[in-house]
């Protein structure tokens, strides 16, 4: 593994750091209750309390436990505290899910924990994936894909 990664353009770490970008959640809701804790959730997030955002969202998942806009800021919010196992755990609930484009945004955020986790194998399939979906993310994960070669 060592050997391949020497060949690469550029290392799995700087084409994070060049790709990454913080992930900015749109208000969508459904109801008045569930607006109010949304608005509060994404308030902590925007102002960059992660844990304390984490520790909404996990309260919150027990009346919304298939919210995927949930799953996804709290992955989010892993990936912002350094923690990317977690994160790739939290995306983990998106792989068998309906499509939705909180899901293609968790996968392309998921092979981006792989890059920076240095699971190369991992990053290279979730990339061929997106890439292979003509989604949002496509051409960014082609571009990656281009520069691992």
């Amino acid at each position: 593994a060592t050997y391949s990664l020497l060949k690469y353009n550029q290392s799995p770490n700087k084409l994070y750091n060049q790709y990454y970008e913080v992930w900015q959640p749109s208000i969508i809701t459904r109801g008045v209750d569930q607006e109010h804790n949304m608005d509060a959730i994404v308030a902590l997030y925007e102002s960059g309390n992660f844990n304390q955002t984490i520790d909404a969202i996990d309260k919150l998942l027990v009346k919304e436990k298939n919210n995927p806009q949930l799953w996804l800021l709290k992955g989010c919010s892993y990936m912002e505290l350094n923690k990317f196992d977690q994160a790739i755990a939290v995306f983990r609930n998106f792989d068998n899910s309906t499509y939705t484009f909180y899901t293609e945004t968790a996968l392309w955020y998921n092979a981006l924990c792989y890059l920076k986790t240095d699971k190369i194998d991992e990053a290279k399939k979730q990339m061929q994936n997106i890439a292979n979906q003509g989604n949002t993310y496509s051409k960014e994960a082609q571009d990656i894909l281009n520069k691992m070669r």
